[in-house]
């Protein structure tokens, strides 16, 4: 797990197919994420939500500051500005439930999020 606490975070996952796992836990007041090698033929965004609480809004722009970077959005809060060579949509990503991800051995306890 890579916890990039305060500040401006990039990932690059590198050579390969990467899973990105994000989630509820990022508050409208943390730094969007930057993934600067996303490759959407290798690659697979998941979202983990509490779906208890619903389904959220995800939605995917493009940013107006960088031509080559997408902006996804959850409930209207930027999450995540992705570099990529072609459109990333919002089908681009995958919602996970918690109970799914504690089932798949994802699970991300409340004290890594602290």
């Amino acid at each position: 797990m890579l916890d990039g606490a305060d500040g401006d975070d990039s990932l690059a996952g590198g050579d390969g197919a990467d899973v990105i796992l994000i989630g509820d836990w990022i508050t409208p007041d943390d730094p969007t994420m930057d993934i600067v090698d996303y490759d959407q033929t290798e690659d697979q965004l998941v979202i983990m939500w509490d779906l208890s609480a619903g389904v959220p809004a995800i939605d995917v722009q493009p940013n107006e500051d960088s031509a080559e970077d997408m902006r996804a959005m959850v409930d209207g809060h930027e999450i995540l500005r992705v570099s990529v060579v072609e459109g990333l949509s919002a089908s681009d990503l995958v919602i996970l439930d918690h109970v799914d991800a504690e089932a798949l051995g994802l699970a991300v306890s409340a004290a890594a999020t602290a």
